[in-house]
């Protein structure tokens, strides 16, 4: 069994039971290509006006090279090194030539997403051959889509819509915060390529660990907690900013026909559009991921605040909710007791407190929207535009009806939420319509928000309806047998 319960609680400071022992070691020593992220980060952002593109290229590429083959610099096994690292250099200069060469004659700088992202996957999927070739295609994809839309997406979030010209002096604070987040960023990054490299290789190898990562009750010490929590909490942050800007990037494309034209608009749409579909498909499993590690955590210590549970899928508030699990002392030490504390535990006050909420929100913003169908086309507006003909009028009007409609139908569903499952799916549901309805003109801000509503889906879940499946109900079957 990889979760040994009949080993003492020592055994469990660290990274167990998610990764081996020689995992946890290559996880230790992962500040040192953090480091190197950094210096890279710095030199990026400060000596922007002194560097051109190429550089760049190989300066982000050196530290990706140092963290993605530390496993094989960590084993000394220079046969296996040398075999990626001229992958590498050939996936290296292959992109930095075709980025030159495609950009210069297109005039637009999509196609260097598609070549960056190709670069990775190349990359990615020669290190899972060279390491032991088992299903390395499987797991060098699975790999790609969780550092491509985890804490890279973010960093290229931040570049992107922070960009500096070359005339704003080195010492501004625009420099030192742009420096500061991709900084964290890119130190945190070799952490989170490895923990997901880790599970995957434990998933595909250990017959055992499907079970482990499906449990929401496993033993779980505090720094396999902190740590699992905040890989998970980046990949989750990293892959919104991915949706948001590969489905924003995506508009553009298909609604600036003269600026894509011809096999670089098809090229790019599909592109954007599996980077789009990845990204929700990382968000998705990080959840899940992220609640069962959360329960763990919260039965280990026999915590069953629902308020701290909620916290953790607040930014901010969630290093509050950190703090309190990491400080509260083990009460527990097999999980058979912690799907027992799970069972047994009383239903949350919050749950009250989001019925009530939710309810009142609701009714208030039918308020709002009538008074704001009432009121939107007063005789300010021009008179084409209040004309019934009008097709902006008609689409602006039935959206404000089909919201108040959907906001007493999700009255109905604060209502049922008590003792129907099915009305959290219907209350997620709802709240994404209602965003898509109310700011369809901003789309960033609509997938940015169904993030959101996805993550309130796991938080009114185990609020309202706990359960246990699979082997962890096998576990309170056990302990109580009809």
């Amino acid at each position: 069994m990889l979760y040994l319960e009949s080993k003492p609680y020592s055994y469990n400071l660290y990274l167990m039971p998610y990764f081996l022992p020689d995992q946890v070691k290559t996880i230790r020593q992962q500040w040192i290509p953090g480091l190197a992220q950094v210096a890279a980060a710095g030199v990026s952002v400060f000596l922007l006006n002194s560097i051109n593109r190429p550089s760049l290229q190989i300066l982000s590429g050196l530290p990706f090279l140092l963290f993605t083959a530390w496993i094989f610099l960590q084993a000394r096994d220079w046969k296996k090194l040398t075999r990626y690292g001229t992958v590498w250099l050939i996936a290296q200069t292959a992109a930095i030539f075709l980025s030159s060469l495609i950009i210069s004659r297109e005039g637009n700088v999509g196609w260097h997403i598609l070549i960056n992202n190709c670069f990775v996957l190349i990359c990615l999927l020669a290190r899972q051959y060279v390491q032991d070739g088992s299903k390395f295609f499987v797991k060098g994809v699975l790999l790609w889509i969780f550092l491509s839309a985890g804490s890279s997406a973010f960093v290229n979030f931040i570049n992107s819509n922070m960009a500096l010209s070359p005339d704003i002096p080195l010492h501004t604070g625009m420099r030192v915060f742009q420096f500061t987040l991709v900084g964290l960023t890119g130190f945190a990054t070799p952490y989170i390529f490895h923990a997901f490299a880790f599970l995957l290789d434990n998933y595909f190898t250990i017959p055992e660990y499907k079970s482990l990562l499906r449990s929401k009750v496993l033993v779980t010490g505090k720094k396999t907690y902190a740590f699992m929590y905040f890989v998970l909490f980046m990949t989750i942050i990293g892959s919104a900013f991915q949706l948001t800007g590969s489905m924003s990037f995506l508009y553009i494309v298909l609604s600036s026909a003269s600026l894509f034209e011809g096999i670089t608009g098809v090229v790019l749409s599909a592109v954007l559009f599996i980077m789009a579909v990845l990204a929700f498909a990382a968000i998705f499993v990080s959840l899940y991921l992220m609640r069962n590690i959360i329960t763990g955590r919260m039965a280990t210590v026999k915590m069953s605040n629902g308020l701290i549970y909620a916290m953790h899928y607040i930014p901010l508030f969630n290093l509050l909710a950190v703090f309190f699990n990491c400080e509260a002392v083990q009460e527990h030490n097999s999980r058979k007791e912690n799907a027992t504390f799970y069972i047994q535990r009383n239903t949350s006050p919050l749950a009250h407190w989001i019925v009530a909420l939710g309810i009142i929100v609701a009714i208030i913003n039918v308020i709002r929207t009538w008074l704001a169908y009432n009121s939107a086309f007063s005789s300010t507006y021009p008179s084409y535009f209040r004309e019934e003909s009008s097709g902006e009028y008609q689409f602006i009007r039935l959206s404000l009806i089909i919201i108040i409609a959907l906001y007493f139908i999700k009255v109905l569903g604060y209502i049922l939420l008590y003792n129907h499952r099915k009305a959290v799916h219907l209350i997620v549901i709802l709240n994404i319509a209602i965003m898509a309805l109310s700011l369809f003109e901003v789309l960033p801000l609509v997938l940015l928000f169904s993030t959101a509503a996805l993550a309130s889906f796991y938080v009114m879940l185990e609020i309202f309806h706990p359960a246990l499946h699979d082997e962890d109900a096998l576990l309170i079957t056990e302990s109580y047998p009809e």
